[in-house]
């Protein structure tokens, strides 16, 4: 149930990120990404590491970091995140919203 609440939550807070126009301020926080202009869609704290996903020229750019601050990873594929870590990768992937997709709601099973 947890998870189904995290992904709701990651999806809503993606296509808001999306829906909303104009970049994110780098100044707030430095990125581990190569490029600092790209604008960061969502940073996802979890219990051992943080993932930065930036939307860059060529995609969706993600980074993994240490909760110290350690950048494990900077800007990687997709295909190389999901080769990585693949069970941030299965974490992540429902709650990605394209372009010109439905609005999907997952709703928590309450017992």
């Amino acid at each position: 149930m947890k998870r189904f609440v995290l992904v709701g939550f990651l999806a809503t807070l993606l296509v808001s990120a999306l829906a909303i126009e104009g970049t994110a301020d780098s100044s707030e926080s430095p990125s581990p990404s190569a490029s600092a202009s790209d604008p960061i869609v969502v940073r996802l704290a979890l219990r051992d590491r943080m993932v930065i996903v930036t939307a860059a020229q060529v995609g969706r750019q993600y980074s993994v970091l240490e909760t110290s601050g350690e950048v494990l990873h900077a800007d990687l594929s997709e295909n190389q995140f999901a080769e990585q870590y693949p069970e941030l990768a299965e974490l992540l992937q429902p709650a990605i919203a394209e372009t010109n997709s439905e609005l999907m709601m997952l709703a928590p099973v309450v017992k």
